[in-house]
């Protein structure tokens, strides 16, 4: 666990504003980070994003805790030199950026990422950012602890990740990669591709993000932290095909 002080950092510029509001680059005199914003919830959401893209086993950022007084908000290690990958962009690929990119594709509609535009070359890779809009709300953050009085709210939460919506994102993204990949893999490679990743996700070890619970519990509160856990609870029962 990495956890910086904002009172020991420096802000080292102001950057664009996007779907979660204005962001800035600190810097400990040693690595540089990109604060997204001071609402707990975008930092929260691309902490744990990041985090479970790494424990899937693709390319992801660095990520790192900023307290600020008793607040704490989760960052990305800023990355030198990224290269946004455009549509043209896929043609040029080499074979496994293709792979790792349909699989970056997923986990963003998966996620219910709003922001789905933000894929990146870094070197070899590929890798995505701007999760402050996936997984939780503030509202679902600031109701967490009436789930257990008022377990309606809690199943409007999770009904984003309800059986009938994951299979119409499920059928919409493979359309999606079945037309933007179609002149590299065929419909069996596509689905063979869409099969390796959902089982990645259903084969997923949650003790690998364990400590990522234990610092949500930590630093904001169990409830919050088992809100997060019970989401991928959730999306790993969806994610195993031979219920289908």
């Amino acid at each position: 666990m990495s956890v910086l002080n904002f009172e020991e950092v420096k802000i080292v510029k102001r950057l664009n504003s996007g779907l979660g509001g204005g962001t800035i680059l600190i810097s400990d005199g040693k690595e540089k980070y990109v604060v997204k914003s001071f609402q707990i919830e975008q930092g929260l959401n691309e902490y744990v994003a990041q985090r479970f893209i790494k424990a899937i086993d693709l390319p992801s950022i660095e990520v790192s805790w900023l307290k600020d007084e008793e607040t704490y908000l989760g960052i990305l290690k800023y990355e030198k030199n990224l290269k946004h990958v455009l549509k043209t962009s896929i043609s040029s690929m080499i074979d496994n950026q293709r792979k790792i990119l349909v699989g970056l594709f997923l986990v963003n509609y998966l996620l219910d990422n709003n922001d789905r535009d933000e894929y990146y070359f870094r070197k070899d890779e590929i890798v995505t950012l701007d999760f402050g809009e996936a997984l939780v709300s503030l509202m679902e953050i600031e109701n967490v602890d009436n789930f257990s009085k008022t377990p309606e709210l809690k199943f409007l939460l999770l009904n984003s990740f309800s059986e009938k919506l994951f299979y119409e994102i499920f059928y919409s993204i493979r359309q999606f990669l079945l037309k933007e990949f179609a002149a590299y893999y065929t419909e069996n490679e596509i689905d063979s591709l869409i099969e390796l990743y959902l089982l990645r996700i259903k084969n997923l070890d949650l003790d690998l993000l364990e400590d990522v619970f234990i610092d949500i519990s930590n630093f904001f509160s169990i409830s919050i932290s088992n809100l997060y856990k019970d989401l991928f609870i959730k999306l790993k029962y969806l994610c195993d095909i031979k219920r289908w």
